[in-house]
C-alpha cells in the first residue's frame, strides 16, 4: 500500500512539474523564457569590417533578458574554423555574398521559419537583389565612393587620380573581394595594365585620420564623413555592399537563432545600430515610424544606377591570390 502511495505521489509530482513548466512557457515574456531555458550567453560572430555599436548590444540584451557576446573574426579561414566545431555561434554577421560559399559547404541553416517575416519586413528592392537566397537575412547596406583631399592635385575623376604621377597612397574599402575587383577592372582600363603603385592599403572604419594626405585616394562609404575631402567622378567604380545575418548549422540552439533573426528586423533595434553606423537599412519604409536619415532608407537604392555598381554574388579567392602576387596588401594596425 505504501509503495503504491509513493508511486502515486511521484507521478503526481512529475505531472505538476510538467504543468508548471508549460504554464510558465505560456505566460512569461519570451525574453524571460529564454533566460530560463537557454544556457550561457547569446553568441554572435562578426565577420563584417565594423563593430556593432555598444548601444545596439545593450538594447539587444535588454530585449532578450540574456547576455550577448560578440566575437570578431577577420578573415574567411577564421570564420570557417568557428563553423565546424561542435557548438558554434547563434548567428553570424557577414557580407551577404558569403552565404553562397557557406551554403555550398553545408554550414548554414535555411531561413524558412522566418521567410514570411522577411517577405513582409524587407524592402522589395533587397529581396530582388538577394534572389531566392534563403540563407541570409540582409540588414545593412552601403555604396562606396572615392574621395581625395579638397586641395588635392589628383584631378576630378577616378581615372585621372589613378594615372596621376603624384598619387602616393591608395586606401580601398576593407573588403578583399571588392579590393581585387577594383584591381581587376583597373588592369583592363589603365595604361600599362594596372596601377603604378604596388602598396594597396585598407583601413578601419572607426580609425580614420583627422585629415587625409593631399596625394591620397580613399574609397569610403558614401555616408561616412571624411573631413576636408571631395568626391571624384567615378562611373563603374563604386561598389554596393550588403551585410546580413546567417544562422550556422552548428548553432547551439536553432530556435533561438531563428528568434534572433526575427528580432534583427525590429525597426527600433536597427535605429540604435544606424545611429552609429554609416550604413542604410534594408527594412521597408512602411515598417512603423522608422527614425533614420533619409539617406539610410532602403528606397534610396532606387536612385542609384545599379548597372554602374560592383555587386558581388560570391567570393573571389582565386582572383585575390592572383593579385596577392602583384601587390602589397597592407592591413590596418
Amino acid at each position: 500500500m505504501m509503495k503504491r502511495s509513493r508511486e502515486f505521489f511521484l507521478w503526481t509530482f512529475f505531472l505538476a512539474v510538467c504543468f508548471w513548466a508549460g504554464y510558465l512557457k505560456g505566460i512569461l515574456p519570451l525574453s524571460f523564457q529564454q533566460s530560463l531555458l537557454v544556457k550561457g550567453p547569446v553568441r554572435l560572430l562578426n565577420a563584417a569590417p565594423f563593430n556593432l555599436p555598444p548601444e545596439f548590444i545593450k538594447t539587444l540584451e535588454s530585449d532578450l533578458g540574456q547576455k550577448v557576446e560578440v566575437q570578431r573574426v577577420h578573415d574567411w579561414d577564421a570564420l570557417q574554423a568557428k563553423l565546424v566545431t561542435r557548438s558554434g555561434p547563434h548567428l553570424i554577421l557577414a557580407p551577404s555574398f558569403w552565404a553562397a560559399d557557406l551554403e555550398r559547404e553545408n554550414l548554414l541553416l535555411k531561413l524558412t521559419p522566418v521567410a514570411e517575416s522577411m517577405e513582409s519586413r524587407l524592402s522589395a528592392d533587397f529581396i530582388s537583389l538577394q534572389g531566392q537566397n534563403l540563407f541570409v537575412l540582409p540588414l545593412y547596406w552601403t555604396v562606396t565612393h572615392f574621395r581625395v583631399h579638397q586641395d588635392s592635385p589628383l584631378g576630378e575623376s577616378l581615372l585621372a587620380a589613378l594615372t596621376n604621377k603624384n598619387l602616393s597612397e591608395i586606401h580601398l574599402y576593407p573588403d578583399p573581394d571588392i579590393m581585387v575587383s577594383h584591381l581587376g577592372a583597373w588592369a583592363k582600363s589603365l595604361p600599362g595594365g594596372g596601377l603604378r603603385l604596388k602598396d594597396i592599403q585598407s583601413y578601419k572604419l572607426t580609425h580614420l585620420p583627422a585629415e587625409i594626405a593631399k596625394t591620397a585616394l580613399w574609397e569610403v562609404p558614401r555616408l561616412l564623413e571624411l573631413p576636408h575631402t571631395r568626391a571624384l567622378n567615378a562611373p563603374q567604380g563604386p561598389a554596393l555592399l550588403i551585410y546580413g545575418m546567417m544562422a550556422p548549422r552548428n548553432s547551439p540552439n536553432r530556435k533561438l537563432s531563428y528568434h534572433l533573426l526575427e528580432k534583427m528586423m525590429d525597426p527600433g533595434l536597427q535605429e540604435v545600430a544606424l545611429a552609429r553606423l554609416p550604413f542604410g537599412s534594408t527594412l521597408s519604409p512602411t515598417e512603423g515610424e522608422f527614425k533614420i536619415k533619409k539617406e539610410q532608407r532602403a528606397t534610396e537604392l532606387r536612385d542609384l544606377k545599379l548597372h554602374e555598381l560592383i555587386i558581388l554574388e560570391k567570393r573571389k579567392p582565386a582572383l585575390f591570390q592572383e593579385y596577392w602576387q602583384k601587390y602589397n596588401f597592407i592591413a590596418p594596425n
